[in-house]
């Protein structure tokens, strides 16, 4: 009988140049939102087949261990994940099973040179399939009732509703006014397609912070941010009298 090959990793390829993720978690969780990144990269490669099940009370508290986040955080920040799609959301949201279609995909070198195809995304586990016998590689027949924990119980279970994107922008919007209306443009604008990238609207912001009228008379000028997503307020460009010294001497050099 042919030994069955092993489906972990010892290493996987460490890209310098960050996406959005990235961007997103340094901007709302600084560098425990790197760190926790990289952690869980690390325990998908070491995981047998590269996904982890959630549903397992030590996997969960080894995670969040690793992660040094509590059970809150490390599921607002898995949630997060989810949303940016960076790991799989069906399988977050209806099986708590972390899963990065990429961070396989980057794998592909290691999987060509053991001449074996790269491991495939599990399936979605739910109460049915357990009842129809149906054998699930995170869900042994056997132990169907041992793994599956109650949402209820179960500190790591997604979040259902809201927008985690939507959060971030309010977090970093410096005027706290009208949250339901912005939140509802906001949706209308995703849902119209006319939603730029999130790292789009966070660098606008953190560009006009420091522009003049955004900073005197205590920020009584800064447009309510539902006014600021409503006109696309991210293509705007600083008057001169606003542009940072910075900026005011490049361009008189």
């Amino acid at each position: 009988m042919t030994r069955r090959r092993k489906q972990t990793v010892d290493y996987f390829p460490h890209i310098c140049k960050h996406a959005k993720t990235m961007f997103i978690l340094e901007q709302r969780y600084g560098n425990d939102g790197y760190a926790f990144w990289f952690k869980l990269l690390e325990l998908l490669g070491t995981s047998e087949g590269h996904f982890i099940d959630c549903n397992d009370l030590s996997t969960r508290e080894y995670l969040q261990s690793v992660t040094r986040t509590d059970a809150n955080i490390c599921t607002e920040i898995l949630n997060l994940l989810s949303n940016l799609q960076a790991i799989d959301t069906q399988l977050w949201e209806t099986s708590c099973i972390i899963w990065s279609d990429n961070f396989v995909k980057g794998l592909s070198d290691v999987y060509r040179n053991r001449r074996v195809e790269n491991p495939i995304k599990p399936p979605i586990y739910t109460q049915e399939s357990a009842s129809n016998g149906i054998t699930t590689p995170r869900n042994p027949q056997s132990k169907v009732k041992e793994s599956k924990v109650k949402e209820s119980n179960n500190p790591l279970t997604p979040l259902k509703g809201g927008d985690a994107i939507f959060d971030i922008f309010w977090k970093a919007y410096p005027k706290k006014i009208g949250k339901g209306a912005a939140l509802k443009k906001w949706e209308g604008l995703k849902r119209t397609g006319k939603l730029p990238p999130v790292d789009t609207v966070l660098s606008a912001i953190e560009n006009q912070k420091t522009w003049e009228q955004w900073q005197k008379d205590e920020g009584q000028f800064i447009p309510n941010p539902a006014t600021w997503l409503n006109q696309g307020r991210w293509d705007d460009e600083p008057p001169e009298g606003g542009k940072p010294e910075w900026m005011r001497q490049l361009s008189q050099s």
